[in-house]
Formats: structure tokens, C-alpha cells, sequence
């Protein structure tokens, strides 16, 4: 449980860190050669040997994957009904408790079930000695 609840927190930051960046990604400042502050990269600038092809065609591909990751996220949003990133985390990790409950019951109804069946073969084995009985008494009288 503890590892499932660590692998959703997980997922939910890099999300939200997704998310994040796909609508700060929108305010870069395409073919002026500059970069926005949410998107510059202190290790990387336009003064690092790259040209202007170069950073233009990573500004493609990154609105490219922000158009992606949006429409994905407007998608699991619309699925799960709810109006933000940490709802939709939320919801799958109630449905991931809600699945693991259904299990449970699941479970506890096949060794119910597997039960009864040793109840039932146990009572029709005395139904047959008694209606044995019966029947060797009414054959004496």
C-alpha cells in the first residue's frame, strides 16, 4: 500500500511538473532568439555555439510535446470528471483503493462460496443416511 501511495505521489509531481512546464513552455519568445524565464536554461543559451535553427527547432518540439501533454491531460481530466491535475491523481488513487476493496470482497465471496459447497456436501451426505434410514425402516414394518 505504502508503495503504491509513493509511485502515486511520484506520478502526481511529475505531472504537475509537466504541467507546469507545458503552460510556461507557451511564453517563450519564439524567433526573437531569446528565451522566456520559465524555459531558459542557465547551462544553455543562445550564445552556447547553438544557432537559431537549432533553438527554434527545440521550441517546435517542445510546444509540440506541450500540445501532447496538455491534450493528454484535458483528456484524463474529462474522463475522471474533474477540473484539475491533483483531482485526477486523487481519483486514481481512490479507484486504486476502491480496486483493491473489490478484491478483497471478491476474495472473502469465492471462500464463502467454497465454504458453503463443503456445508452443502456435508448436509446432502446426511440427507442420504437419513432418507436411507427412513427407507430401511418402512422396508421392516
Amino acid at each position: 500500500m505504502m508503495d503504491s501511495r509513493k509511485l502515486a505521489e511520484e506520478r502526481k509531481n511529475y505531472f504537475e511538473t509537466m504541467e507546469r512546464h507545458i503552460f510556461s513552455s507557451k511564453q517563450s519568445t519564439k524567433g526573437t532568439g531569446r528565451e522566456s524565464v520559465a524555459t531558459s536554461d542557465p547551462n544553455k543559451s543562445s550564445i552556447d555555439g547553438r544557432g537559431e535553427d537549432d533553438d527554434e527547432e527545440e521550441d517546435e518540439k517542445v510546444d509540440e510535446m506541450a500540445v501532447l501533454y496538455e491534450e493528454a491531460f484535458t483528456k484524463m481530466k474529462r474522463a475522471a470528471g474533474v477540473s484539475s491535475t491533483q483531482e485526477v491523481v486523487k481519483r486514481f488513487e481512490t479507484q486504486e483503493g476502491t480496486g483493491n476493496h473489490l478484491q478483497d470482497l471478491q476474495s472473502r465471496a469465492e471462500k464463502e462460496i467454497r465454504d458453503l459447497g463443503v456445508v452443502k456436501e456435508s448436509l446432502e451426505a446426511e440427507w442420504e443416511l437419513v432418507n436411507n434410514n427412513i427407507l430401511n425402516i418402512k422396508s421392516r414394518e
